[in-house]
């Protein structure tokens, strides 16, 4: 659980800017964390427009979550784990890889608020989303064109993007209902 964010993680970089994102839409400022880049990339974009569709489209979840699953020092780890493995537990899809960076981006909001967690969390929540995505998901994102094709996922079609918000929360499916049961224990 160390706090340097590793490089060689081809995650790091994205995951680190969209929390910084998050992070940002909430009023906090994180050394890091700070600065909206010159240049977007369409990874970036995508990963922004999905999220917020889906967190817009299920604010009832996201409201809160993080409260209601009683977040330690000591607990913030395990419960990270075990959200993202029943995220992924019957299948991986493109809506659930969202609704686990959507989690993660909203843990990492959650800690650096708290005072007993703070901003030397968020690099942590970084660095574990990564490193699920590294060493749970990677073979299925490699088969599915990684965050390329993500973007082609998601990709704008017919002058509208591919039914909105719906369609993600389709896709979040049960890692969704995972996150619900688990912030409702």
């Amino acid at each position: 659980m160390a706090n340097a964010l590793s490089p060689d993680n081809p995650h790091t970089a994205i995951i680190k800017d969209y929390v910084a994102f998050k992070l940002r839409c909430n009023g906090i400022n994180i050394q890091g964390y700070n600065h909206e880049p010159n240049y977007l990339s369409e990874i970036s974009k995508t990963l922004r427009r999905v999220c917020g569709e889906l967190e817009a489209n299920n604010r009832d979840l996201f409201s809160g979550m993080c409260e209601r699953l009683s977040i330690t020092p000591n607990t913030a780890y395990p419960t990270f784990q075990g959200i993202a493995d029943e995220i992924f537990e019957s299948k991986t899809n493109w809506g659930r890889v969202v609704a686990f960076i959507c989690f993660g981006a909203e843990l990492a909001v959650h800690c650096a608020t708290r005072e007993d967690l703070g901003p030397r969390f968020v690099d942590n929540v970084v660095n574990w989303i990564s490193r699920y995505m590294e060493s749970k998901l990677d073979s299925w994102l490699t088969a599915h064109n990684s965050w390329d094709g993500f973007v082609e996922f998601f990709k704008k079609k017919d002058g509208d993007y591919f039914k909105h918000g719906f369609f993600i929360s389709t896709l979040a499916g049960l890692g969704l209902g995972a996150l619900l049961m688990l912030t409702c224990k």
